[in-house]
């Protein structure tokens, strides 16, 4: 048999709890109408006089059981408005389920069926990259644009660095097609070639920024680095915020 964890409620539980409150709401009146039937008939015995007593039990009678018939329609309408209440948050709690479910199932939609641009390879010889743009995504990307800078040195460039004229416009990028970035850099002198085959960590980089619309109108963004060493054409990826690199661009040292 299922047991029900220690924090959660038991729905039947309150209604049975609410059935119990309503009997003894019944109960309650009707003993409080015997009562006051009981005080009318014992004063009406004893306090009144014989010709005056028909005429007080009577009236006063009559009165007790209008207050009682009015008592128990309070009470009616009082526990009709409860359950109304009642009823009313119900059907808030759904509404707000259902509405939470909707905005989850609109955002895996949009996450299933958006654009994803992102760099999947990349090469480069000297001073110039080619690095491949693909679309991975099942829907078109529009507005689709590159930012670049490209740096020689020990440490990855800053794209706060690039300027007005590093930067390509692709346009709009159908799902699964790419576009070849191929830019170039300031001619690699035979120092900086020298300072490359010595030291490891030297290197030729290019940091890009990606920005595009899906077809949801909403921006997209994809940041990546790249770097080549010394004797390889192969482009190494470099973590960047919200860029990873692909199976198909990752390269072993």
């Amino acid at each position: 048999m299922l047991q029900k964890g220690k924090g959660e409620k038991d729905p039947h539980r309150a209604d049975r709890k609410n059935d119990d409150n309503s009997q003894v709401g019944w109960w309650l009146i009707v003993v409080a109408g015997l009562i006051l039937l009981g005080v009318i008939a014992l004063a009406g015995f004893t306090l009144i006089e014989h010709k005056d007593r028909v005429t007080f039990l009577t009236v006063n009678t009559l009165s007790a059981l209008i207050a009682e018939a009015v008592a128990m329609q309070v009470y009616i309408y009082r526990k009709q408005w409860k359950a109304m209440n009642r009823q009313a948050d119900t059907m808030k709690d759904t509404l707000d389920l259902g509405q939470k479910n909707a905005e989850t199932a609109k955002d895996q939609m949009i996450s299933t069926l958006r654009a994803y641009v992102s760099p999947t390879r990349g090469e480069g010889a000297g001073n110039w990259f080619r690095i491949t743009i693909e679309n991975t995504g099942l829907t078109p990307a529009k507005n689709v644009a590159v930012r670049h800078v490209l740096g020689q040195g020990f440490n990855a460039p800053h794209l706060s660095d690039a300027d007005a004229d590093d930067f390509t416009y692709v346009g709009v990028l159908a799902s699964g097609r790419d576009f070849p970035l191929e830019v170039q850099g300031p001619e690699l002198t035979s120092e900086v070639n020298q300072i490359m085959g010595s030291e490891p960590e030297f290197g030729v980089w290019i940091a890009a920024d990606i920005t595009y619309l899906d077809v949801f109108g909403n921006p997209r963004e994809t940041e990546f680095c790249m770097y080549r060493k010394y004797g390889d054409t192969r482009l190494r990826a470099w973590p960047m915020r919200g860029y990873e690199l692909t199976e198909e661009a990752e390269t072993a040292d």
